[in-house]
């Protein structure tokens, strides 16, 4: 072979090289959705968010045994729940006010009927009204989930 045909060789060789590699770098691009310069961007945003993140806590209730609004009085519920609290230096200052917090649930679930809480979609929307009606009572943190421990109806 001559130095000619060797050096297309060559020059074929890397041209082939190239157009590989940019296509795996194209692709790669697609799959994983995130453009290599766009990373370093993405990793400053995330750090910044990071420091603005409040620490959420737990405050466990204890449980509560209602008779339900059903004509006749013959169905209660025993409900225990965990109410979820956006800022955990705030904890101290929501236990001050579980005693409020009580009352007002013990207003909210004997006014339910079972047809009302028998379905998740009954459970989800008695969750959403009690966190609506609880985070008034808090002044400096606020209730940002409500999860059900326990969950009986007879």
């Amino acid at each position: 072979m001559s130095k000619k045909g060797l050096m297309i060789l060559v020059v074929c060789f890397v041209i082939i090289a190239l157009a590989v590699g940019a296509a795996f770098y194209v692709l790669w691009g697609k799959v994983s959705g995130i453009a290599p310069e766009t990373l370093e961007g993405i990793e400053e945003v995330a750090g910044k968010k990071e420091a603005k993140v409040k620490v959420k806590s737990i405050l466990s209730m204890e449980t509560f045994v209602v008779n339900l609004a059903d004509p006749g009085g013959k169905r209660y519920l025993r409900v225990t729940m965990a109410l979820e609290i956006d800022d955990k230096d705030f904890v101290e200052e929501a236990k001050k006010s579980v005693p409020q917090m009580r009352d007002k649930v013990l207003l909210i679930l004997p006014a339910k009927m079972f047809k009302d809480i028998r379905t998740s979609s009954g459970k989800d929307a008695l969750r959403k009204e009690l966190i609506a009606q609880l985070n008034p009572l808090l002044k400096k943190c606020k209730v940002t989930n409500l999860f059900f421990q326990e969950f009986v109806i007879q």
